[in-house]
Parts: C-alpha cells; structure tokens; sequence
C-alpha cells in the first residue's frame, strides 16, 4: 500500500511557500517612487540638513520635533518628512512607465509656521511645469498636511519628477508621501489608490 505525503506539514514546504509569500509582498509594495516617505536616511543633528536617499536635491528630512516640520501637525505617513528650504528642487527619474498612460503624482504638503517670507510650490514632469501652488500657508489646529493631485500622460517608460520652490524671503516647503501612480483618464481621485506611499521602498 503506498503511503500518502501530507505535504502542507513538510517543513521544507512552509518555508518555500513563505518565501513566495514575501516576495510576493514585496514585488506588490515596491511602487515606482522610491524613498516616497523619506523614511531610509536621517541626520540627527540639528537643525537635520543633509542628502535624501534615492531623490536629487532637497534640504534635508525631519521628524515630528521639526524645526522645519510644525510642532502639533500630524505627519501623514509615519515618522519623517522632507523639507525645501528657499528656493530649492526635489526630484527623482523614475522607470517603469508605460508610454500613453496617464498618472497621478500625489504628495503631502505644508509650509513651515515661521520667518515670515512666501514660498511657492511646482510640480514638474521632464521639466514641463504642470500645477503651482502660490504661497502656501501652514496649516493650523493640528489640522493635517494639504494633499495634492496631479495626473499627466507618460511619454515615454521614463520620466524625471519634480518638485519645485520659489520663495520671497525665509520659508520652507514641507513634503511627504511623494508617489505616482497609473489612473485612468475619468478615475476618480483618491488618495494613496495603490498603498504606495507606506514604508521604506526597495530599491530594486
């Protein structure tokens, strides 16, 4: 009589199968942007100046006790933001595009509560200006960071995005939960449509 294997209880099995699991979960959680939340490199001295991992440009990431990020705001996903001090440009070549889809690029924003200069921000695709918002105020109340949509068509599997500030004396942009995903012309809009924004992005 032949003996039947029960293979769900073969330890060899299990193992094999979390491993599919989890690299099934990282190939769904690794979105085109990578770095969105600015969670990967942080500098711990003050006032936390410095390079953020995978993007060009920037001032440098902070964490709920600021200086850059307002003390009482909540950050919109998880515990560190990124800030553009002046005039200054964050951007990132991004892969993985499909020439003639549209996409979203979404963001959190804030200004900082402080100096009294104005500051504004563009978004930008390969350097064409898509969307502008002038002067942008801090939010107050311990209301949450503003979110902004903005959809364009790739026209190529590539592109360079862009966030750009220009200011009128001391002030600075605030940003989190950077990423861009492929919509459909008539989607409605909703925020994170594809759960990107969360965690600390492979780069692979």
């Amino acid at each position: 009589m032949k003996r039947q294997t029960n293979l769900r209880s073969s330890p060899f099995l299990q193992a094999a199968l979390l491993a599919v699991s989890l690299n099934s979960l990282e190939l769904v959680h690794a979105g085109l942007v990578l770095n969105p939340s600015f969670e990967a490199n942080y500098n711990d001295t003050f006032p936390h100046y410095g390079p953020i991992d995978s993007w060009q440009g920037g001032s440098g990431v902070n964490q709920s006790d600021g200086p850059f990020h307002n003390g009482g705001t909540p950050i919109p996903d998880q515990t560190r933001v990124a800030f553009m001090q002046g005039a200054s440009s964050l951007s990132q070549d991004i892969t993985g595009l499909v020439a003639g889809k549209r996409y979203w690029i979404q963001f959190y924003y804030d200004a900082r509560a402080c100096c009294g200069g104005t500051i504004d921000l563009s978004t930008l695709v390969d350097d064409v200006s898509l969307d502008k918002i002038t002067n942008v105020k801090p939010v107050t109340g311990g209301a949450p960071y503003l979110f902004r949509n903005v959809s364009f068509s790739a026209a190529a599997d590539f592109a360079n995005i862009k966030l750009q500030t220009v200011n009128s004396g001391d002030a600075t942009v605030v940003l989190d939960g950077v990423t861009l995903v492929q919509r459909d012309e008539g989607n409605v809009v909703v925020q994170n449509p594809g759960f990107e924004a969360s965690g600390d992005v492979p780069d692979t």
